[in-house]
């Protein structure tokens, strides 16, 4: 936290980005630290709810945060207003010199050339105080639920087998005392 480097966490969806970011934010806020892990789409909400009048205070504390995780960078829509409001904040952190953590599906070789000048500004920045961090391999939350839907699949087949069964002996009762 003291010398304000950051980190870049990219890679394909599922493989672990937020999750490394949640931890680091874990370990930092054991620590006594303040530490925020937000979304560009939340600041804008946040801002927006913070009124006119608060929205400068808003910002500032956010600056004044001493490590702000930004999760999933490149996945709002970029309209013109998202992509002020994430220069704004991409800017306003580089200048604080305060640590920023930063999740993305954003390849590094786009990170690297962006498609518009408005990217660049913002990669630009981010790449300047920041290291990228690689993560690789298969999407673990698909993996997660391909397991969860066997394993359901598994209990409702064994649940509708039993249910079969009772209703089985239910029948074979009922014969057995109506006879």
């Amino acid at each position: 936290l003291k010398r304000g480097s950051g980190l870049i966490l990219l890679g394909p969806c599922g493989t672990g980005k937020s999750f490394g970011a949640a931890c680091i934010l874990n370990s930092v806020l054991n620590q006594g630290y303040r530490a925020l892990m937000i979304s560009i789409e939340k600041i804008a909400e946040q801002a927006e709810q913070a009124g006119l009048e608060g929205k400068g205070e808003y910002f500032d504390e956010l600056m004044n945060i001493p490590l702000l995780i930004i999760d999933d960078l490149g996945t709002a829509r970029e309209t013109e207003y998202m992509m002020e409001l994430t220069n704004r904040v991409i800017s306003d952190r580089d200048k604080s010199m305060k640590p920023l953590i930063i999740t993305t599906n954003i390849s590094y070789e786009e990170i690297k050339n962006p498609k518009t000048d408005e990217w660049a500004r913002i990669w630009s920045r981010i790449n300047s105080r920041s290291i990228p961090i690689s993560f690789t391999g298969t999407d673990k939350r698909s993996e997660s639920a391909a397991k969860l839907r066997d394993e359901t699949r598994k209990q409702f087949e064994m649940n509708s087998q039993n249910v079969v069964s009772s209703t089985r002996m239910n029948e074979n009762e009922g014969e057995t005392l109506s006879g």
